[in-house]
This record gives C-alpha cells, structure tokens and sequence, in this order.
C-alpha cells in the first residue's frame, strides 16, 4: 500500500495537478512565513536550475544527451507559468498551484458549489496571488527564477481543508471495504460528499480475524472448501472457491502446509489449520485495519489534521506503526519539515520564528544543463540576482 500517496493526497486537498512536461529544476527553496494577526500566509519560491528535461528522455540510466535548445512543449510551459497563476512547489511533492486548472475543477463540479472540495478551490481561487520576479543567473552560472505567493484568510481554507481531509481519508476507507465486492459499487456515495464515520467504524468491527480458526480443508469437483470457526461465538462457516460465504473470500489454498488465505471487507489474512492465531498480511495495497479505524474515529471526532498558528503549521494524521514505517521508507521530505511519531500519531511540523518565518528546501531534478538560458534571455530577459533577492526580502516583510 502506498500511504505515502495517501499523505500526500491529504496534504494537497485534492488540488494536486501533475506538472506535466520537461521543464525541471534542480533544487527549490521555499521561504515562508505566516502573519497570524492578518491571518495572511506569505512565500517565496526560488527555483534553482532551470532547464529543458528532454535530455533525460531514452533509455533508463542512460548518459544524459545533451540538448541545445528547448523544445516546443518546454516553450509552451514556460509561457504559462510568466503568464501568472501558476507555481510549484518541490516538483509537487506539497502542491502545485495552477489557476486555470483550478477554474476548471470548479467548472466540472457544477452545482455542488457548498461541498469542501469546492468551497476550498473557490476561496484559493479569491485570495491567492501569484507574482513572478522573472530569470536570474545565480553564482554557479545556473538559470534561475523566483516568485512571490501570497495568501490571505488562511484559517478559513485550514477549517475547509480540515473538513476536506476528513472525506477523503474516509473515502479511501470505504474504497477498500468495498474491494472485490461487486453488490457494494451500487452503494458507493456520491464524490465530494460526506460519508458516515460512525457507519464505516461498524463495518470495520465486523473484521474478526483474530477470532478465526481453521478446522478443516477439503475439494470436492476441482474447488477448494475450507471451515472456518469462531471459538468465542461457537460458530462455523464454510466458504467455498469462487464465492463468498458471510462476506469471507477464499483467496488460496495451501493444502499440504494446512492453511489458507482469505479476505473479507477489503482484509486479507492467513489462517492456520487447527490454530487459534491468524496472520493479518502485513504487505500488500490494503491500509492496515488499524489505521482505517483510526481514520473513521478521526473523521467521527473533527480531528484537526492541520494547526495552523504563529509557531508553524502543523499536519497530523493518526496512522499505524506499520503503515509509519512505510511511510519513513518512502517519504523524502524537504529540509525544514520535522517528524514525529507516538501514539498513533504522525506529525509533520513546520516550524516558523516570529520575525523570519522558515524555509524549506528541496533537491528536485538533478543534472542541470544550460539549454534554457538562451531562449530565456531573448524573450524575458535576465535580471540582476540582487535585486530579485532585495526584493524577495521586502516582499517577506509586508504582510
């Protein structure tokens, strides 16, 4: 399972759009910083090493072609971004915001303006401000960029976004209840709107693998049969290959090693002949049955996901230890993004000081080549790098 791409879809508030084309840079730094008295949120985006990313295409590991000059793909991206509206951030591992793409999610939901999804884009849509500073060569001799982003009633977008995470970790949840069974799709909710934590934590319940016994394997016309008992219930049932017998769904059978692996509400487990233990997969696609409850009790209790203050964001989500150790195998965070983790709780924090603000930075698409610099310099220009710092510097200052 990959919760990183859960994190990350929680964080974006579903207003993540791939950047989806060749220009890359190297590295980016973000420095930021948060007004609570004007409730105003205030960013610079330093992009360092910007090039034209068709020299990566080919073979995989393959030495880097050089490549003189952008191609009209590259050329076009470029122009949408000095058009304003439109900035990145980490090579959209937090977000990236484009205007137009926005206007046109708002255009596809139509009528259901009051849902968070909604009301979230439309105030992004109000009160951000996106302004670039153009192309600088920095110290190294690297095309460079910068932008300034400015965002107002902040506590505003954290509410619906907060309201926003909520549906959606609860949409993955009932997703994956849902997995494989075929009667369940016809009562799918409608996307966008909210679901019932308090329901799906009743169907999580009814997931009693660690109750489970195997008592006995046989075949009868070419299909595995397997009884499964539940010794504090006293009960049995007996689930047959290719269908489903009280929501249970025999996956494979090991004959000869006594045991079998079945699934039931989007879980799956391996049960043991003549065992009271069983054994919840513990790889695989699925969220673990532990981190779905924590997100349904999460959604049921108004969990704040994101804090918001004058010390920094903060961005929490309750997950299991199992799926936390995924999640620090995969996530490559930018400096300047702290982790914790105790008691069930996943912290990311960013951390401000009163009078600078903090910074984040990121390593993004290494191998920078000079291949933009000359198509840059004839149409926008380059300007001195110290004044896009002065003024980078003033604009941070200004709430």
């Amino acid at each position: 399972m990959d919760l990183l791409k859960s994190i990350r879809w929680a964080l974006t508030c579903t207003l993540a759009f791939a950047f989806s084309g060749c220009i890359e840079f190297e590295e980016q730094t973000v420095h930021w910083r948060y007004f609570a008295e004007e409730n105003v949120l205030l960013m610079t985006c330093r992009y360092g090493g910007i090039y034209g990313g068709e020299a990566k295409k080919g073979k995989k590991n393959a030495e880097k072609r050089p490549v003189p000059k952008l191609g009209d793909g590259e050329i076009k991206q470029l122009e949408s971004v000095m058009l304003g509206g439109r900035a990145f951030f980490f090579n959209n591992w937090i977000f990236e915001f484009n205007r137009k793409q926005l206007e046109q999610g708002l255009r596809e939901i139509g009528d259901a303006l009051e849902i968070p999804k909604a009301q979230i884009m439309r105030l992004l849509l109000q009160e951000t401000r996106v302004h670039n500073l153009g192309f600088y060569l920095d110290e190294k001799g690297r095309l460079c960029g910068a932008q300034t982003v400015r965002i107002s009633r902040v506590k505003q977008a954290v509410g619906l976004a907060n309201r926003l995470v909520a549906d959606m970790l609860l949409e993955k949840v009932e997703d994956q209840l849902n997995q494989g069974d075929d009667s369940s799709r016809e009562k799918k909710s409608v996307p966008g709107t909210s679901l019932s934590p308090v329901n799906l934590l009743k169907r999580l319940e009814r997931v009693p693998f660690e109750r489970l016994r195997l008592s006995g394997i046989t075949r009868i016309s070419g299909k595995y049969r397997i009884n499964l008992v539940d010794p504090e219930k006293g009960s049995s049932v007996w689930v047959i290959e290719g269908r489903k017998s009280s929501g249970y769904e025999l996956l494979s059978v090991n004959y000869l090693r006594g045991f079998a692996r079945i699934r039931k509400n989007g879980q799956t487990a391996t049960v043991h002949l003549q065992s009271r233990l069983v054994e919840v997969d513990k790889e695989g696609e699925g969220l673990s049955l532990e981190t779905m409850k924590l997100w349904a009790s999460a959604a049921q209790e108004n969990h704040p996901f994101i804090r918001l203050n004058s010390s920094g964001i903060v961005f929490q989500v309750p997950i299991a230890s199992r799926e936390f150790e995924d999640f620090k195998k995969q996530a490559k965070l930018p400096g300047g993004i702290g982790i914790t983790y105790a008691e069930d709780l996943l912290r990311l924090n960013l951390n401000q000081t009163s009078t600078k603000g903090g910074i984040l930075h990121k390593k993004c698409f290494p191998g920078y080549l000079p291949n933009a610099v000359k198509h840059v310099r004839g149409k926008y220009g380059l300007r001195n790098r110290a004044e896009v710092e002065k003024e980078m510097q003033r604009f941070m200052r200004l709430p």
